[in-house]
């Protein structure tokens, strides 16, 4: 084994241990998912005990009775991992987990399709943008989306290197399409890969016009025979296109400011962006000439973002799927300027460069720094961003927005004792605000498949509210669980 490869796999080791220890002490713990998050695994936690179906996926008996709120292929894989695990925790977060480091390794290939020498430069960068590790832990169908549409690029670039050209990118447009069975339109983007690449690479106008069509035929195509032999799907692609994406860009708002979601990229990849400060530097200074690669990854990048401010129902984790493209570019610029400079560095003008080594070195710093910045001590760096001025439209995100606070923890905790008081499948009375929290109704189906329902004319059994809000106290006697914010009451005999 060479030393450059014993070195890679000193750091792949060490990442994999960075990983661990990031990821694996909340394993068996679903109180820290986000509130979609566990939405996604309520109703994947329901398909692995047939309640439901592909097709027809089911939330609980008072909510979401058929959910068309995102096509269900991620949420149907999910549910298979739960049946695998036996396990409803850690089969949600196994498969979380599994699309993340999926990722990871598309990197790493494309790294080398892309010529890039040291592709743990690849992964350190993708690993510094906050929201991609957030996201992993989250179990947000963006994780697949991600997966699918860097696949998509995988295949594309193998076209490019005359390996099987049209099948290459028939499996591109099909990566596309499973895309769209994750997370919809967002996922179609890629279908630009051939004009992008005509932009800046000199290939034919025909060129570009068939490997265009093969795509969108091979995308096309899929998604006409999933709807034409399955009448279910067509119902299901009527109500999501109407009910979900057509209702998100007409009435609900979720922003001030369309630009919210550039605000977001450029936090998240703050980071990324003080790695490669040096580098540019270096590069100025040399007079060095930027590869057309990074222009291609770029232009993909932000044509990925800038459909969704087309819209003002806008979250920072609705970019994902791009995040892959930056850090390409980056790692491909770093790359490029140090395989050009490696003996003009002043500091080092005598001896050859380590470049593995410097960089390595540089790198583990960074990602040291940012590992410890993150959760709470990046939460109160950030604190001060997140009361942003609304009549300016002006917004500076952070992961606070998505933390849970002292209230929220309460009530989860007082949450899994009530649910230990209640039968399988109850539906059960609550008030408004509760039922309003989405977090709390998907905690109680994923416990239980408990129901919960604020329509006070129906008189079940049990009543959870919050404490001293229950009008109802002549119809109900409480249940002594040493709560702190929610109270089990139960109907008198």
């Amino acid at each position: 084994m060479s030393k450059l490869n014993l070195k890679y796999n000193i750091f792949i080791l060490i990442f994999i241990l960075i990983n661990i220890l990031y990821f694996v002490p909340n394993l068996f713990y679903i109180n820290d998912i986000f509130d979609d998050g566990l939405i996604y695994a309520a109703i994947a936690k329901n398909m692995s005990m047939n309640v439901g179906d592909f097709w027809r996926p089911h939330f609980s008996n008072t909510s979401y009775q058929r959910f068309y709120e995102h096509p269900p292929l991620a949420i149907y894989i999910q549910g298979l991992f739960i049946k695998l695990f036996n396990n409803k925790i850690v089969g949600v977060k196994f498969y979380s987990l599994l699309y993340y480091f999926g990722t990871l390794i598309l990197l790493i290939k494309i790294s080398k399709q892309l010529k890039i020498e040291n592709s743990y430069i690849t992964i350190l960068i993708w690993f510094t943008i906050p929201i991609v590790r957030w996201c992993a832990w989250n179990n947000l169908l963006e994780n697949s989306l991600t997966f699918f549409t860097t696949f998509s690029l995988f295949f594309y670039l193998r076209s490019l290197q005359n390996k099987k050209s049209a099948f290459n990118l028939i499996l591109c447009g099909f990566c596309i399409y499973l895309g769209f069975l994750c997370k919809g339109v967002f996922a179609v983007y890629p279908l630009i890969f051939p004009f992008v690449y005509f932009l800046y690479f000199k290939i034919s106008f025909f060129k570009m016009i068939k490997e265009s069509i093969i795509i969108f035929l091979a995308f096309s195509i899929s998604i006409y025979l999933t709807v034409h032999y399955n009448f279910q799907a067509f119902i299901y692609f009527k109500n999501y296109i109407f009910n979900q994406v057509f209702n998100s860009v007409q009435n609900i708002i979720t922003t001030d400011s369309r630009f919210f979601i550039l605000y977001s990229l450029f936090f998240e990849l703050i980071c990324p962006i003080l790695i490669l400060l040096p580098f540019v530097f270096i590069a100025l200074k040399f007079k060095n000439k930027i590869k057309k690669e990074i222009f291609y990854l770029l232009t993909i990048g932000f044509l990925g973002v800038i459909p969704v401010m087309i819209s003002r129902k806008q979250t920072d984790f609705y970019i994902l799927s791009t995040y892959p493209y930056f850090a390409l570019a980056l790692s491909l610029f770093i790359n490029s300027v140090t395989k050009i400079n490696t003996d003009k560095l002043i500091c080092l003008k005598h001896h050859k460069i380590n470049s593995p080594i410097i960089l390595g070195v540089f790198f583990s710093i960074i990602v040291f720094l940012f590992f410890f910045l993150d959760k709470k001590k990046q939460i109160n760096i950030c604190e001060h961003f997140t009361n942003y001025n609304s009549h300016k439209g002006f917004y500076i995100p952070s992961r606070i927005s998505y933390g849970m606070n002292e209230k929220e923890i309460s009530e989860l905790n007082d949450l899994e004792k009530i649910t230990t008081k209640i039968n399988q499948n109850e539906i059960v009375n609550c008030n408004n605000n509760l039922w309003l929290n989405m977090k709390i109704q998907a905690y109680c189906v994923f416990k239980k498949n408990i129901s919960l329902d604020s329509n006070l004319s129906n008189n079940h059994k049990f009543f959870i509210a919050e404490k001293n809000k229950i009008k109802e106290t002549k119809k109900y006697t409480e249940i002594e669980l040493h709560n702190k914010y929610l109270k089990l009451y139960i109907q008198k005999k």
